[in-house]
Formats: C-alpha cells, structure tokens, sequence
C-alpha cells in the first residue's frame, strides 16, 4: 500500500479500500492449540503496535478506538491474508473456526525440521478436533 508506521493506509481490493474491523480475533481454541506436543514452542501473541502504543492487549475490546499499525504476527503477506480470511468467516460464516499459525523458520529444505513441523500441527489440529 505504500503505508508506513506513521501513515499506515487501509488495504484496497479491486481499487477500493477493504471494509472491516480494524482488529479481527481469531477462533481457535488458543489455550487447546497450546497443549499440542511437538519440539517447538507455541506461543499466543496478542503484542500488536497501533499509532499511539505497542502494547498486549487482554481482550478485543481494549484495541477499540485504536488504528492499526501492526497486528500480532507481524507485516508479513500471510497476516494480511489471514486477516481477509477472518472477515469473510465473519461475514458469512461466524462459527467457521478460522485463525493463524506462524511454523518454526527453515533455512532452505529441511525435511527433518519439515516432518517434525508438520506432525506438531497435526497434534494442534488433533487437540482442536478433540472439542467436537
């Protein structure tokens, strides 16, 4: 967009700017996800920067009035796409469970690293369909 720290601007689609909440909660059973075994950590970020303060908001509600810099995950393309996918959950299916998971950094093809990442997420997902 263009946007910096100081003037961050609203995504566009199609030329024109993307309509939404400035802050969307995911929802994945976060404190399930965070039991799921595996050699890596997990961790649930709530740190997110906005014009006045970079701070880890408890709940939504506290990022109210604010405008967006940074979200928790970062300025990465996969946070602006999980984010568009957060709005359509909400606008067409708000009890779709929909969030984001940032995988453990590889430099270059590490299929030990790959296999063990791959059955780390299977374990999230294993702890999440445990609750259905």
């Amino acid at each position: 967009t263009g946007a910096t720290a100081e003037n961050p601007l609203v995504p566009r689609l199609n030329e024109n700017e993307l309509e939404g909440p400035e802050f969307i909660e995911f929802s994945l059973p976060a404190s399930l996800i965070m039991k799921a075994k595996g050699d890596f950590a997990i961790n649930d970020n709530h740190k997110v920067t906005t014009l006045s303060k970079m701070f880890s908001p408890a709940t939504i509600s506290e990022l109210a009035e604010q405008i967006s810099v940074q979200g928790s995950g970062g300025g990465y393309l996969s946070n602006e796409i999980s984010y568009r996918s957060l709005l359509l959950r909400d606008q067409y299916n708000p009890t779709l469970p929909v969030g984001h998971i940032h995988t453990p950094r590889s430099m270059g093809f590490n299929p030990e690293k790959t296999e063990k990442i791959i059955q780390q997420i299977k374990s999230m997902i294993s702890m999440i369909l445990s609750t259905k």
